[in-house]
């Protein structure tokens, strides 16, 4: 019976990660896009290109993609999930502060998924993004 409601969960949750990350996508070409923005993709600008690079637009709305990204390639190369996350900011947030949260979020996110505490899972990516960006 225990088995049976933890995957139930399981699958609750799954799903409800998929509903996030299907719903926000549905709203990407749009949301929390400056009219300059929206402009900027009726004028052909990629749409990793379109998200203000502005210091001034830094908010946490590109944050709220990362969890199905960062669950979802949990497993892959970090290079890998750093540049998914970051290019995942870029279509609203363009600013590199932005790009770097998201970077940072999705390794502690795939490093929890990893069964590491979050103490450690902080440590970790911290230590692994910081490594790779030297690496630049």
């Amino acid at each position: 019976m225990i088995r049976q409601h933890c995957q139930s969960q399981s699958s609750q949750a799954l799903a409800a990660i998929v509903g996030l990350a299907v719903g926000d996508a549905l709203g990407v070409p749009v949301e929390f896009q400056s009219r300059a923005a929206i402009y900027r993709l009726d004028a052909g600008v990629a749409p990793t290109e379109a998200g203000s690079q502005d210091e001034s637009s830094c908010g946490n709305g590109s944050l709220m993609r990362i969890l199905p990204i960062a669950l979802y390639m949990a497993h892959s190369e970090p290079r890998k999930r750093i540049g998914t996350s970051m290019t995942a900011s870029r279509l609203t947030h363009g600013h590199v502060r932005c790009q770097l949260a998201c970077a940072l979020l999705g390794e502690v996110v795939s490093e929890m998924v990893q069964r590491r505490s979050i103490s450690d899972a902080v440590a970790f990516a911290h230590v692994g993004l910081q490594a790779m960006l030297l690496q630049v």
